[in-house]
């Protein structure tokens, strides 16, 4: 019984507890569906790293909304809500990116206190913390799929979280 529990203890000390992370960008989405006809949009995406032109087209994507409580999508509060402007200058930042019956409902704040990387704390709708975000700008793109579309990203935030993009998105 002893030589069971050194092994057990043994085995434990190698167990290495990681989380997942993903990282947040804003998108805009210009539309070409004829000579007379264009759409911009602004979108949210997430993904585990840098993305392909090809993955940036293909991941789904969340509507900026001025209320997120009941559909999904982003809301962005602050003079950093655009693809050129400084993540810092984000205020207020609610993600609602569930599918389904799923809650991945998080808010962060600038004026909160932060986490032990720095970054912003990650508030769920029960008030709990399930992670953080820190600022990671620098990943810009533009991906031309002609005719019909031109998609313009970049990064915001990397959240650090036990939720990772194929968990969130399924």
């Amino acid at each position: 019984m002893k030589s069971f529990s050194y092994l057990l203890g043994l085995m434990a000390s190698f167990v290495v507890i990681c989380s997942a992370n993903f990282d947040l960008y804003i998108q805009i989405a210009t539309f070409y569906n004829g000579p007379e006809f264009t759409q911009v949009q602004r979108q949210w995406a997430i993904f585990e790293a840098d993305p392909s032109c090809g993955e940036a087209v293909d991941q789904p994507w969340y509507y900026d909304r001025g209320d997120v409580s009941v559909a999904r999508g982003v809301r962005c509060a602050g003079d950093g809500c655009d693809p050129t402007g400084a993540a810092s200058e984000i205020t207020k930042l609610e993600m609602n990116l569930g599918f389904d019956d799923d809650v991945w409902h998080w808010t962060i704040y600038r004026d909160r206190p932060r986490g032990q990387n720095g970054g912003y704390l990650m508030y769920g709708l029960d008030g709990n913390t399930y992670g953080e975000c820190i600022l990671f700008p620098g990943d810009n793109w533009t991906c031309d799929q002609e005719p019909f579309l031109i998609l313009n990203g970049a990064r915001k935030f990397r959240c650090l979280t036990q939720c990772s993009v194929s968990d969130i998105q399924g």
